[in-house]
């Protein structure tokens, strides 16, 4: 199948086939309306709770600002991914189709953000391979590096023993430093698992230093978009700047609980049940939803911020001469 033979519409029907749209539906219905009774029932005493609470603007600006670079950062991960599988792509449009399709996710029907992404990015030029393989390594890459960031910081804020974590904290450095040897074995073990299952894709060129920006994009990602919920919390509950370990490890774990509900928009009200769970084990739970739902109004905004930006200057790159052979010669 060439990259003129898959549409839009087809994708979806594939996917609906391997997951009919009656139980993604009422998955989607049950897991959200928990996740908002949940909420609304920690927000129940807000009023009182906030009385005395002074909000430092500040620190809610430099969040913003944070999680701009942030998702810039994941724009830059998805061209040098590209170029890690050997595709000459401009990276102005693969950044405008990282950021364009990353706003997909929040319209109703999960599969929006990733089957626009991957319908564009083959109308880009790139194999359909190339494609699924790029975005599944992202993703892969996204929940490994979270994972690895949280169980790394497990054993330093004293905020954290506070919660109920299911892990002896004497494992936590074997876990990281088995993460870390996935991460780096991960696209080398792809390609020979590529190339027992089809010779099709034998001719699948990886370049290691590519792939290793990507990463390294990735990981800084994290620490911006943490360091950006950070932030909000010290504006809402004059949290120490100790706490940045507390707060990035709530942060990974409701990230990635919801990218794992891929059905969901977003993870739209899971993500913030899963902060309001465990920044309760050290805050007034109506300061906790006020953190949760103030992180998801500025990271959205970000995202849209982000994108306007990203389109407003595009063609002034493109007229500076910013091409890929330019930053090629940087990495």
């Amino acid at each position: 199948m060439d990259n003129s033979e898959l549409t839009n519409s087809q994708l979806i029907e594939i996917t609906d086939r391997f997951y009919p749209p009656r139980y993604r539906k009422a998955a989607q219905f049950f897991l959200v309306l928990f996740s908002f009774a949940y909420l609304l029932y920690n927000a129940r005493n807000i009023p009182t709770q906030i009385q005395d609470l002074h909000i430092e603007y500040q620190f809610l600006v430099f969040a913003i600002l944070f999680a701009v670079l942030s998702t810039f950062l994941g724009a830059l991960a998805w061209w040098l991914l590209l170029l890690g599988f050997g595709e000459k792509v401009d990276g102005l449009q693969s950044a405008r189709i990282h950021l364009i399709s990353n706003l997909a996710k929040y319209i109703p029907g999960f599969i929006w953000k990733y089957a626009g992404k991957f319908f564009l990015t083959i109308k880009m030029g790139v194999p359909i391979n190339t494609t699924a393989v790029a975005m599944i390594l992202e993703i892969t890459l996204l929940i490994l590096i979270g994972f690895g960031i949280a169980v790394t910081l497990l054993p330093v804020s004293d905020l954290l023993h506070q919660v109920y974590i299911p892990i002896n904290e004497s494992y936590t450095p074997y876990f990281g430093v088995s993460i870390i040897l996935i991460i780096i074995t991960l696209p080398i073990v792809l390609k020979i698992i590529l190339r027992r299952n089809n010779r099709s894709l034998q001719t699948f060129r990886f370049y290691p230093r590519y792939l290793i920006a990507s990463t390294l994009s990735i990981i800084a990602g994290w620490l911006l978009i943490a360091s950006s919920f950070w932030l909000i919390g010290i504006a809402f509950s004059q949290s120490s700047f100790d706490d940045f370990a507390a707060f990035t490890f709530i942060l990974a774990v409701s990230f990635i609980i919801g990218l794992l509900v891929i059905f969901v928009p977003g993870g739209m009200g899971i993500r913030e049940g899963t902060m309001v769970l465990l920044l309760n084990a050290f805050l007034a739970p109506g300061v906790s939803v006020l953190i949760a739902t103030t992180s998801r109004v500025i990271f959205v905004f970000s995202e849209i911020f982000a994108t306007i930006i990203f389109l407003l200057v595009a063609r002034l790159f493109t007229a500076k001469g910013w091409t890929q052979d330019y930053v090629k010669s940087i990495f």
